[in-house]
């Protein structure tokens, strides 16, 4: 009797036996003083002085359905309690994991800007005059197996919107990259001109006064040209015409930029002789 007493005790250290318990105790306090005298008054009608005898049923009966209350109010607090607990805890772990998808997210972006931002200068033309184009317009249909596009794609810095035909794909810049691929344009165009502006001083004679004034000859050495190549290609694209002909047009963004610095109109391009005679002083 004294252990199955003291297991009893032990049941209750925990927190759910003990307010179970407690409950309990409540609703049969509860159940004598309210229902219990309630009960006789029903009964004593019928019973009489029969009554007394049964009393300890009415008692007992009081008693029992006190404990039932008391515990079935115990399990209502314990369902809504789990129920609240469960809420809260999936509204926890649902925001949790939301914090942990934008973390990832902007850990991703940051890579792919920081990724571009450091292999622009490297970029070949082909891919550049890509991203450049994209910077303008929203979308521009390539073919489907340019490998200048699949490369700039699987790097996240375009993306492939769909497809125009069974050759041609459409496809948009990474909207993350679009101010800053316009900026590093924009910068690469300001330090080109100042590379052209402060280097041969013949390159101003031969290439920029004459896009300034129709009536200036249009002829460059051949020497000039050579030398110069780099430089040159940097701001202004060359083509062949025939042999000892060139047209030198200004690359995009480059024309009003150098009008600018030399506080002139310039025209878009002009035709040019190459003078294969002429020799550096």
């Amino acid at each position: 009797m004294i252990e199955q007493f003291s297991s009893f005790l032990n049941t209750l250290t925990t927190p759910k036996r003990a307010i179970q318990s407690l409950l309990a105790v409540i609703g049969v306090i509860l159940a004598l003083i309210i229902f219990f005298p309630r009960l006789n008054l029903i009964l004593e009608p019928s019973l009489g002085d029969s009554l007394k005898e049964y009393k300890l049923y009415t008692f007992i009966i009081s008693g029992v359905l006190g404990c039932f209350i008391g515990l079935s109010l115990f399990s209502t607090f314990e369902y809504l309690w789990q129920k609240i607990a469960i809420y809260f805890h999936t509204k926890k772990t649902n925001k949790d994991k939301v914090k942990e998808e934008t973390r990832s997210r902007q850990a991703t972006n940051n890579k792919i800007i920081e990724n571009f931002r450091i292999a622009h200068p490297y970029l070949d033309a082909d891919k550049k005059t890509i991203i450049r184009r994209l910077v303008i317009v929203d979308n521009e249909s390539y073919s489907h197996e340019s490998t200048h596009c699949n490369y700039l794609e699987q790097q996240g810095w375009i993306t492939l919107l769909t497809s125009s035909s069974e050759h041609s794909d459409i496809f948009a810049i990474n909207p993350l990259l679009k101010q800053l691929a316009d900026e590093l344009w924009t910068q690469e165009v300001e330090d080109n001109i100042q590379k052209f502006m402060s280097g041969d001083n013949e390159l101003l004679q031969y290439i920029l006064d004459p896009l300034s004034d129709i009536n200036l000859k249009k002829d460059i050495p051949e020497y000039l040209l050579r030398y110069n190549k780099e430089i040159i290609e940097d701001c202004f694209n060359i083509k062949e015409v025939t042999e000892g002909i060139i047209i030198i047009s200004f690359k995009e963004r480059y024309r009003e930029n150098f009008e600018k610095h030399v506080n002139k109109k310039l025209r878009s391009d002009i035709f040019l002789l190459i003078d294969n005679e002429a020799i550096p002083f």
